[in-house]
Parts: structure tokens; C-alpha cells; sequence
């Protein structure tokens, strides 16, 4: 009799401490990541401004530069007749 109820006994603080050391605590989590999720979704697709207005602005003013800031057209051009602007490389081994 006193071995069952030892053994419900702690049964029960086990289960306990799960319900409100664990799963509690990972249910508020991810209720409150959902809801940051949520509301960062709602601004990147232009509901709250912010990122999308901007990226909209900036892309349609470079739209040929890469993040070097040289136009595609400029790095990838050939170099002029002259030889003074040109410089020619040789491999080093």
C-alpha cells in the first residue's frame, strides 16, 4: 500500500514538473515566435512598409550593379586600344 502510493506519488511530481517545466514553456515559445513571424510576413510583403518599399526603391535605381558598385557592362568590357591604359599580367610561380 505505501509502495503504490510512493510510486503515484512520484509519478505525479514527474508529470508535473513536465506539463509546467516543458511543455508550458515550449507552447509560449511557439505561440511567440509564430506571432513575430506573422507580423514580420505581414511587413515584408508591403502591409507595414519597411523592407519592401525600400527594396523596391533601390533595386529599380541598380539594377545592372552588382554589390561592387562596376556595372556589369564596365567589368566585363574589354580594355581600350591604347596601351598605356592597359596593363598586362603575367602569372607568378
Amino acid at each position: 500500500m505505501i509502495i503504490e502510493f510512493i510510486f503515484w506519488a512520484i509519478g505525479l511530481y514527474i508529470l508535473y514538473k513536465l506539463v509546467f517545466d516543458f511543455i508550458i514553456p515550449v507552447a509560449r515559445t511557439t505561440q511567440t515566435v509564430r506571432k513575430q513571424f506573422r507580423t514580420m510576413q505581414e511587413q515584408m510583403n508591403g502591409q507595414g512598409g519597411g523592407f519592401n518599399e525600400y527594396y523596391n526603391q533601390t533595386n529599380g535605381n541598380q539594377a545592372s550593379e552588382n554589390h561592387s558598385g562596376f556595372s556589369v557592362n564596365e567589368r566585363h568590357s574589354k580594355p581600350s586600344g591604347d596601351k598605356e591604359d592597359y596593363i598586362d599580367f603575367e602569372e607568378v610561380k
